[in-house]
């Protein structure tokens, strides 16, 4: 076996092997594994089967209309646009400036291959991402299209050779900004504030669905994606290949996407330890200052050595943190546009209820992405000794994560809550109560997160994306919180078919707050039994 082939197989297997992608402490039991394996399938069957029945309706529109060929359009802007969030969101750190640099560097093999190596994980998790994502697209159009053997073979084919222009495209580009922001001090900064800006975007561009009147969003879609396929060469041969069974469509895919994805994998391995060793270093200040110390509350400290590291980590304030922009984004745009904004919160499948109920079901789900207690602690790493061996009460530490997390989730929630308030006219005594269940429910989810960080915690990653995006915590914590607002949204339904809306509302945020004390004495005896037997 050569280094190459070697390295290439611990590789694939420290990335996909059951172990890592579960974590050590639920791999040890196997009615634990199960658990979660049964928890992930379910999350991910829910997700599919509600896109899956969107896209029914949407091709069973289109095959009325004689434009089946749509929904291929459908699957490669879908898929493309996986393969461009992976680009900017992975890329930096799965092929610029990855943590095992400095093992793989000193190694004899040459530097080209161990960017390919890095590059074929890359495209393993886009591939296996994208599969997941566009397999009710492809339900959609073998269920109203005339298939035949040719039409499958060209799919499958077609299928891999979609991601490879935006994901070699929008990776330079990665680089490129991390390149320019590693020339400030505050780099990880500026990249956290270039991928929000790039994000809403793409949000804003997309936005002529949401408004577009249909009571399928993917309805509102169709006249620009039918523009991009006129534009877009690659995606009109895509179609035509799949759809006609056109060969030389096929082929100029191939060769397409092939060139562009060879020409960058050749450019990255002339160039990536330049890149690493550029991105690896740190930009300081010229003006010499002179030391200061400050002493501050442990508490404190804590809590602010939590935001230092949600900021030093881009993937990780952005995946955490734009629920907390959309709330206020949206709660600035209510003052200047109140009628979009409605037609918004309706369109997003939370129509027939009051604009009060409408927003705080909005700030639930904005406020169930913030979940960095649930990874907090993992993100530790191979530090978690030093916190672990401090003079600090293990239960002093999971606080502050969990107060972190209460923060940044209670504070956006706030701020919006003013907003709309101003926006929409809503009373003193209204305000106060969307207040409240906010802070109720950002308190539970809190709790929750840190309690299942502590079960599944998963300090052995090589890249934080393992953490922030495929962790055990990463799921439960975020599905959890989706969980618990609908778990509100039944109680207040049930509530209010006897009571007011007042007290129906605000007998959910007391359910919450008990809820909440009951979460937090397992909590403090989780910590107890668990932290100091982690793993350090």
């Amino acid at each position: 076996m050569t280094p190459f082939q070697a390295v290439l197989r611990v590789t694939l297997r420290e990335n996909f092997s059951l172990r890592r992608m579960l974590g050590s402490s639920a791999s040890k039991s196997k009615k634990m594994m199960w658990f979660v394996v049964a928890a992930i399938i379910y999350s991910l069957g829910t997700l599919l089967f509600g896109l899956g029945y969107l896209f029914f309706q949407l091709g069973s529109a289109l095959s009325q209309m004689g434009m089946t060929e749509m929904l291929l359009m459908f699957m490669f802007v879908y898929s493309s646009g996986i393969a461009i969030m992976f680009a900017l969101f992975r890329a930096n750190g799965g092929l610029f400036h990855f943590r095992d640099y400095p093992i793989l560097a000193p190694l004899p093999i040459p530097m080209w291959k161990i960017g390919l190596i890095k590059l074929i994980v890359l495209m393993i998790n886009l591939y296996l991402t994208t599969f997941l994502m566009v397999s009710p697209i492809v339900f959609a159009y073998f269920s109203f299209g005339d298939i035949g053997f040719w039409n499958i073979l060209f799919l499958i084919v077609g299928f891999f050779f979609i991601p490879m222009i935006p994901l070699a495209v929008c990776s330079f580009l990665s680089i490129l900004v991390a390149r320019i922001t590693a020339m400030f001090r505050r780099s990880s900064l500026f990249n956290i504030l270039f991928m929000l800006v790039l994000f809403f975007a793409v949000m804003y561009f997309s936005m002529s669905s949401v408004f577009s009147g249909e009571e399928n969003p993917f309805l509102g879609q169709i006249d620009f994606i039918a523009a991009l396929g006129a534009s877009y060469a690659p995606m009109g041969w895509f179609a035509k290949a799949v759809h006609r069974a056109d060969f030389l469509s096929l082929v100029l895919l191939m060769v397409t996407g092939a060139a562009v994805l060879g020409a960058f994998a050749f450019v990255l391995g002339k160039t990536l330890k330049r890149t690493n060793t550029a991105t690896m270093s740190t930009r300081t200040s010229r003006k010499a200052r002179a030391n200061s110390f400050e002493q501050n509350a442990v508490f404190n400290a804590l809590v602010v050595k939590e935001f230092r590291k949600f900021i030093g980590v881009p993937l990780y304030a952005l995946n955490s943190g734009f629920g907390l922009v959309m709330m206020v984004i949206l709660g600035v745009a209510s003052l200047f546009v109140r009628d979009q904004v409605t037609a918004f919160l309706t369109q997003a499948g939370i129509a027939g209820l009051r604009p009060e109920l409408m927003l705080l079901a909005f700030q639930g789900f904005c406020m169930a992405t913030v979940y960095t207690s649930a990874i907090s602690l993992s993100l530790e790493g191979k530090n978690f000794w030093v916190i672990k061996s401090m003079p600090i009460a293990p239960f002093t530490i999971v606080t502050a994560k969990t107060a972190f997390n209460i923060i940044l989730g209670l504070g956006a929630a706030a701020i919006s809550t003013i907003l709309f308030t101003i926006a929409f006219g809503f009373s003193a005594g209204v305000m106060l109560l969307m207040v409240f269940v906010g802070a109720s429910f950002s308190l539970l989810t809190s709790i929750l997160g840190s309690l299942i960080n502590l079960r599944f915690p998963k300090f052995d990653f090589l890249s934080d994306v393992e953490v922030v995006k495929r962790s055990v915590g990463a799921i439960f914590g975020l599905f959890g919180g989706f969980g618990i607002a609908v778990l509100d949204g039944f109680a207040f339904y049930g509530l209010n078919q006897i009571l007011p809306f007042g007290w129906s509302l605000f007998l959910v945020g007391c359910a919450n707050l008990l809820l909440s004390m009951g979460l937090w004495l397992l909590l403090r005896r989780a910590t107890e039994n668990l932290f100091m037997k982690l793993p350090a």
